[in-house]
């Protein structure tokens, strides 16, 4: 599912939780979420406290809102994404959840945590 700078959401965990019950009610088996980010991102900008007080006015969303999207280093968002997933209570501890940067420079997509069930995950 993507969505502004690919960051965990509140909506996004509710989709999560709905599609892994989904495939557990169909036995298709557990879920797989890969969180992945990426160099360069255009929601880096949003990390500069300008930015994210002009956005949030013209959005109406607010200034807290647009910093929540913001990435200042992917590897860490990925972190602090994966993080929020680990800590959302809806979330089964089956769910398996990696985490990936991938390198708009050369093209490389690098695991930043192994595969692993929700509440195990460790960094690569």
């Amino acid at each position: 599912m993507r969505n502004i700078g690919g960051r965990v959401t509140d909506d996004l965990i509710e989709q999560i939780a709905i599609l892994h019950a989904l495939a557990g009610i169909v036995g298709e088996g557990s879920l797989e979420v890969a969180i992945v980010h990426h160099t360069d991102c255009g929601a880096s900008r949003f990390a500069n406290p300008q930015v994210r007080q002009r956005l949030g006015q013209a959005a109406g969303t607010g200034e807290a809102a647009i910093e929540r999207l913001a990435i200042a280093d992917p590897q860490s968002s990925v972190a602090e994404d994966l993080d929020r997933l680990r800590a959302a209570p809806t979330l089964s501890d089956e769910l398996v959840v990696a985490g990936y940067v991938y390198d708009v420079t050369d093209g490389q997509v690098r695991e930043t945590f192994a595969p692993s069930s929700l509440r195990e995950g460790t960094r690569s």
